[in-house]
Parts: C-alpha cells; structure tokens; sequence
C-alpha cells in the first residue's frame, strides 16, 4: 500500500535528537518520514518504526536495525551492507538494487518484498520469511538461506553460487536460468519448483526433494544427487 498524505522530510541531525529525546530508537515513530539520500550509517534503529518511511538512496552502512519496522518501506539503491536487521518486518518493502552485503538478516520478515538485482553476497538469510519475494537477478553468491521460507519466491536469473540453501522451503520457487552452480541444497524442498535452465553443476541435493520439478535444460553435470527425490520431474 502507497503512503498517502505529505512525508515529513528529515535529516541525520534531527534523526539523532529525535533518538536522545525518546531515549533511545526502541519504539520511535518514525512512520512515513523521508529520509532520501541521508547518511545513516553506524546509527542504532533498534526497534524503530518506519513504516512506509522513505529511505531511498539512504546509506545504512553498518546500523543497527533489529526488531525495527520496516513494512512496506521503500530502500531501492539503499545501502546496508554489514548492516544488523535481525527479527525485523520488512513484508512488502522494496529492496531493489539495494546492496546487502555482508548484512545479517536472521529471522527477518520479507515476505512479498521486492529484492529484485539487490547485491547480497555473503548476506546471512538463516531462518528468515522470504516467501512470495521477488528476487529477479539478485547477485547471491555464498549467500547463507539456511532454514529459510522461499516458497513461491521469483528468483529467475539470480547467481546463488556458493550459495546455502540447506534445509529451506522452496516449494514452487521460480528459479528459471539461475545459477546454482557448487550451492548447498541438502534437504531442500523445491516440490513443484520450476528450474528450467538452471545450473546445477557440483551443486549438492542429497536427501532434496524435488518431487514435480520442472528441471528442462537445466545442467545437472557433477551434482550430488545421492537420495534426492526425483519422483515426477520433469526433464
């Protein structure tokens, strides 16, 4: 949903002000606010509510932003890499060409945002919500998904090399000509997960479930296949 009426714009400094006359970020009000092209880096957002705010172009470089809320926030070109967003709710936020590297998301609430060609290598995804995420061409490589939701996700043309995506839930992801060449997916469901041209190569499925995956033209050369679940794909 679109923010409706004028966003109050404001700067790093009344941010800061804003955080001493509170005492502290947990539970700050921040709903709605533009905080477009603001230098926010190492700034401790724990808690925070920024609902819907602005953050586009923001630099969020190493801040803290766990357990804040960030639902249906815009973060397009944000930057948060080495960044601390744990536990935080982030369903339908936009996240597109943001650079998440090296940022810890665990446990964090993505579902229905948009990551599309977000930078997230080496990001830590452990057990967090991205079901229904749309993460088009989103740079991946040794990104950690373990335990994570990713059911219905849209990961077509994503590079998730390197990438572990050991145990997570990814019924009925799109991953049509992604790269998954030497990932992790040891006792990943991708039931119904549609793969075309994917590659494959050295990745690892023992024990996957890959029951009714469409798998035409995907490049499967060197993949450990040892007990995966075959049954009803399609090649």
């Amino acid at each position: 949903m679109a923010f409706e009426g004028e966003r109050q714009k404001l700067t790093r400094e009344e941010i800061q002000k804003l955080l001493a006359t509170h005492g502290g970020p947990i539970g700050l009000d921040l709903t709605g606010v533009s905080l477009v092209g603001e230098d926010l880096s190492y700034l401790d957002l724990r808690g925070a509510i920024l609902t819907q705010a602005d953050l586009t172009n923001a630099n969020l470089w190493r801040s803290l932003l766990n357990w804040a809320r960030l639902d249906g926030a815009l973060l397009d070109r944000v930057n948060l890499s080495g960044a601390e967003i744990k536990s935080a709710l982030l369903t339908g936020a936009s996240l597109r060409k943001a650079d998440l590297r090296g940022t810890r998301l665990n446990e964090t609430n993505l579902s229905g945002a948009d990551l599309s060609e977000a930078i997230l290598i080496g990001a830590d995804f452990r057990n967090c919500n991205l079901s229904q995420a749309r993460l088009v061409g989103v740079h991946s490589r040794g990104a950690d998904l373990r335990f994570a939701d990713i059911s219905g996700a849209d990961l077509s043309f994503s590079n998730l090399q390197l990438a572990d995506l050991s145990a997570a839930r990814m019924q009925s992801v799109d991953l049509q000509e992604a790269n998954l060449s030497i990932a992790k997916l040891i006792e990943t469901d991708c039931t119904g997960a549609k793969m075309v041209k994917a590659d494959l190569r050295g990745a690892d499925l023992e024990n996957a479930i890959m029951q009714g995956a469409n798998l035409r033209e995907a490049n499967l050369t060197g993949a450990d296949l040892s007990k995966t679940d075959l049954s009803m794909a399609i090649f």
